[in-house]
């Protein structure tokens, strides 16, 4: 296989599961769920805003598909760390841990407008 064809199937894969985690956020509530991509940790929409308010230095950015929209949250081990002083581990596997977040989502829409206006 050639090395275009390599990276356009990586790039692939990872679009197809942060779409995937973009669809399951959209029904969380309570939750901080943090997804193992292309070997870094990341949070994604609803998840993303909690890091955010429990987490300092976590940077958050804006990635564009063309159905969607999703903001996310990459966290070093550091903030890794951070979230798992301050948050009860409700699940936890190789790609995928989930947490109790403690924090209510009612910012959320408010913080979402604006992070994917910047």
């Amino acid at each position: 296989m050639e090395t275009n064809q390599v990276s356009r199937l990586l790039v692939s894969m990872i679009c197809r599961k942060v779409l995937q985690a973009h669809v399951l956020e959209k029904s969380n509530r309570d939750r901080i769920n943090v997804y193992r991509v292309n070997g870094c940790w990341v949070a994604f929409d609803v998840s993303a805003y909690f890091v955010s308010r429990l987490v300092r230095g976590c940077d958050v950015s804006v990635l564009e598909f063309p159905d969607a929209v999703v903001a996310s949250a990459e966290l070093d081990d550091a903030c890794l760390d951070e979230l798992k002083d301050k948050c009860r581990l409700l699940e936890g596997g190789t790609g995928r841990m989930s947490f109790a977040a403690g924090l209510s989502r009612c910012g959320y829409r408010r913080w979402r407008a604006e992070q994917t206006a910047l």
